[in-house]
């Protein structure tokens, strides 16, 4: 979210976004407050290694399933 916001506002300056490089990896949780869309994070991410959606969890799976 914060990483968005910042994009945004470099956009309305005129500014071009970084593109992203290294290896990611995400876990979308059912329970999430804004959950990522594989499709997304495939434009946002041109090395996504990895995604998962897990079964259960929510905003803070770590602690509510660890």
């Amino acid at each position: 979210m914060y990483w968005e916001s910042g994009r945004s506002a470099a956009a309305a300056a005129g500014q071009a976004s970084p593109q992203i490089s290294l290896p990611v990896a995400s876990i979308v949780f059912p329970g999430e407050i804004f959950p990522a869309l594989h499709s997304w994070l495939e434009k946002a991410y041109p090395n996504l290694i990895y995604f998962h959606e897990a079964a259960r969890g929510g905003h803070f799976a770590a602690w509510e399933r660890p």
